[in-house]
Formats: C-alpha cells, structure tokens, sequence
C-alpha cells in the first residue's frame, strides 16, 4: 500500500487520543488487558502525547488521498524501556493502525518504509516492545525480522523487547 507520514501537531491530539482508546477497546475484545488505561488516560498520560507532539515525535499514516490510517511515535532514545542502550536507534511506540484499515498490510507497510528511512539516515537498530501476553502480536513483530532481546516488567506486566539490526548504508 502507497503511504506518507505527516508530523501530527496539537490539532491531532484528540484523533491521537481517539485512535489509542479504540485499539485499546479492540485488545480488550481480545481479552488482552493491554493500553486499557487510554479509554479514560490521565493528564499524566495526555501530556505525554501534548510532549511528543511537540517533540514532532509523533507521526500520521496516510494514504493517496490523505485519509488517516492511524499513527506512531518515533523517538530516537528510549530510556524507560532501553536505558542501557546508547547506539544509533529508532524506537517505536504507540503504534496503530485504525481498526477500519485493518488486515490491508499497512502496519507492515508503516515498519517497512520507517526501516528505510532508518537505513538512510544509518541508523544501527529498529527497536520497540510489546506485551509479553500478546502472543499474536509477538509472532507479527517476528515475521517482520525483529528478534526478541528480553523483557521488563511495565507496571504489572511484561513486555517483551524486540530488535532489528539494519543494514547500513556506506
């Protein structure tokens, strides 16, 4: 599928808020008690969001038509997650695709074209987590090169940590 990323700005905030609280009513209808805290997140949680905006961490998929398909943060440290990692790296958070959009290759679409941007810009590692229980969506990020490099414990629960090593470009 032919996609763009646009930089979200302040005026997106609520399509952002919108966008986690479904996924997160979709996990919970896969009995996943995953990103439950976003169908009601605190000022703690929204000024997390209002901060990556303004960081131009956070980013929109579209396609032709400029039709939102969901979005992503892209971030290029990690220390809650990754603290002793210091290399060149991506690191993707908050990552979905809107449940209209779904089963049409965007989320893969969306990994592929940030790697490429990634390997130009020679960056050393795509990295990013998931829930440990997610076991369908462990078994994606696999199928899309990424290898499983540990867990930690967020919260009350695990996630599992996950790593591509990119090619560099010379």
């Amino acid at each position: 599928m032919n996609i763009s990323f646009k930089i979200a700005s302040l005026e997106h905030l609520d399509y952002l808020l919108e966008g986690h609280k479904d996924a997160a009513k979709w996990l919970k209808s896969k009995d996943l008690d995953h990103w439950q805290q976003w169908h009601n997140p605190n000022q703690t949680m929204i000024a997390d969001v209002k901060d990556g905006i303004l960081k131009k961490e956070f980013y929109l998929v579209e396609n032709v038509n400029a039709l939102c398909l969901g979005a992503f943060r892209l971030m290029k440290s990690d220390p809650k997650y990754w603290p002793l990692k210091k290399d060149k790296a991506y690191y993707i958070h908050n990552f979905f695709i809107n449940r209209a959009h779904a089963k049409q290759n965007i989320g893969s679409s969306v990994l592929k074209k940030i790697q490429c941007q990634a390997e130009m810009e020679n960056i050393q590692y795509f990295r990013l987590d998931c829930l440990a229980s997610n076991k369908e969506l462990c078994r994606y990020y696999e199928s899309q090169g990424f290898k499983k490099t540990g867990r930690i414990l967020d919260g009350r629960v695990f996630n599992v940590l996950y790593e591509k090593q990119l090619h560099q470009n010379h």
